[in-house]
């Protein structure tokens, strides 16, 4: 196979061959024609195959540089929002409830872990409030249901778990039980309460219409044990309240007296006397504290002791401004060199002393 400067060659000279007339030789000038462009298009062949074999390189090295990147830069994306959904997921834990503001605001510096755990014991408390408080009112509506029939319970000398323990599995007999298991419960009640039950199925008229009085009766008489004892209750009721006012009156009448606590037993007679029942209680009151004052032998004698001072306190008083007054009349007439009248000199200081004294002697 000939080289390609031989190809190249071949082809300039037959280009350069001038053309003979003869068919053979055109036919052999076509032949090579034909080879040349042949060979011409075997070396383009051979030239792109080599620029395709450099050029997927080329290429191919470009594409795994850009994937690197592009692997790189999804990789940081994939990580910052891997990033910011930890800070975004980040539970928030907000403070309990039952805080007040001024604590509320330090919940924040506390660690995670730690608000965690907090929270968690406060809803573990409150759910236990809850139940309790469940049970509380639970308990509360069964005394409710079972405060119409003390009575009866205190007559049995029953507990409250006992009537139930014997009740409800009678009521669930009535609504689940066998015919024949309802007969008996039935038979077993009517001997253990003394039930007739013949006088359903009796023909005996008088003697039913005897039992319908003294069903009658023993509703009547029901009813007005249970209207005694609201009027009792009431009563009952009236008397706090009275009792409550009286108290505060009490308590605000004997503030500023000493002696309040040494006549109260006087004083309490002294009200339940019909002379007090029409008055106010406040009126009543004051009337019945001057009157005790006088009427209690210690009272009294410390009153007495009172006055007495008193008056003792205003001679003496009395008798000091007299002597004050006659030092000051000397001093007047010692400087003046005179007296002004011969009665005011013959009174002394002893004399008016001897005078007040003997006053106080005539009274006592």
């Amino acid at each position: 196979m000939p080289n390609e400067n031989e190809q190249v060659e071949a082809v300039d000279h037959v280009q350069d061959t001038p053309e003979q007339p003869s068919n053979n030789e055109v036919s052999f000038i076509d032949v090579m024609k034909s080879e040349a462009q042949k060979a011409q298009d075997k070396l383009q062949e051979a030239d792109n195959e080599a620029q395709a074999t450099a050029e997927p390189k080329t290429v191919k090295s470009e594409v795994q540089d850009n994937k690197s990147d592009v692997t790189l830069t999804d990789n940081q994306a994939q990580q910052e929002p891997a990033q910011a959904q930890v800070t975004t997921n980040q539970e928030v834990i907000n403070a309990p409830h039952s805080w007040n503001a001024e604590i509320k605001q330090e919940w924040g510096k506390l660690p995670p872990n730690v608000q965690k755990y907090i929270a968690q014991r406060d809803l573990d408390t409150q759910r236990k409030l809850t139940e309790a408080n469940q049970e509380v009112h639970f308990s509360r509506e069964v005394k409710q249901s079972f405060e119409p029939y003390q009575d009866v319970l205190k007559q049995l000398n029953a507990t409250h778990k006992q009537a139930l323990d014997s009740f409800l599995p009678a009521v669930k007999t009535l609504y689940t039980g066998s015919v024949m298991e309802k007969l008996n419960l039935i038979k077993s009640m009517a001997e253990q309460h003394h039930i007739p039950l013949g006088m359903l199925f009796s023909d005996d008229q008088e003697a039913f219409n005897q039992l319908q009085m003294q069903h009658l009766q023993h509703q009547n008489r029901q009813v007005q044990q249970s209207n005694q004892n609201i009027l009792q209750q009431r009563q009952q009721e009236q008397q706090q309240n009275q009792q409550s006012n009286l108290n505060s009156i009490i308590e605000k009448f004997k503030a500023d007296k000493s002696d309040f606590d040494l006549l109260s037993n006087d004083i309490a007679n002294l009200l339940h006397t019909p002379a007090y029942a029409d008055l106010e209680p406040m009126q009543a009151l004051q009337q019945a504290y001057e009157t005790a004052k006088y009427i209690n032998p210690q009272a009294r004698e410390n009153i007495l002791n009172a006055q007495l001072k008193e008056r003792q306190d205003k001679e003496k008083a009395e008798i000091q401004a007299r002597t004050q007054a006659k030092k000051n009349a000397s001093s007047s007439l010692k400087n003046s060199g005179g007296y002004s009248n011969s009665n005011q000199q013959s009174k002394s200081f002893i004399d008016e002393m001897r005078r007040q004294t003997a006053l106080r002697n005539k009274q006592v």
